[in-house]
């Protein structure tokens, strides 16, 4: 769990502040793109934009990872360390039933 919640955030970070998506010079000549959704709150259909997504990061990951995996056993640290989460930070004690 802890790596995919890793992957996520890498991911999520390598797609911030993207450009809005373009069609294809065939299909539209270039016209931005949007998808239809349905806002259950205020009951209505609006147009959102399509954002450009990358995966150039991947790239980077993969590559490390064969390399981890190209190095000689002794080599290789098989140590993983738990993350410390924090106890519950509120100042009041749990109610009784």
């Amino acid at each position: 769990m802890v790596v995919l919640f890793q992957l996520a955030a890498l991911d999520h970070n390598a797609n911030t502040g993207r450009e809005q998506a373009t069609a294809s010079k065939e299909e539209n000549g270039g016209e931005r793109r949007y998808k239809v959704v349905f806002l259950k709150q205020p009951r209505e259909w609006v147009a959102k934009p399509i954002m450009q997504k990358t995966r150039d990061h991947l790239k980077i990951i993969v590559h490390a990872m064969v390399e981890r995996m190209m190095q000689d056993a002794a080599e290789r640290s098989a140590v993983v360390t738990a993350l410390h989460i924090p106890h519950n930070q509120t100042s009041l004690s749990t109610p009784e039933n």
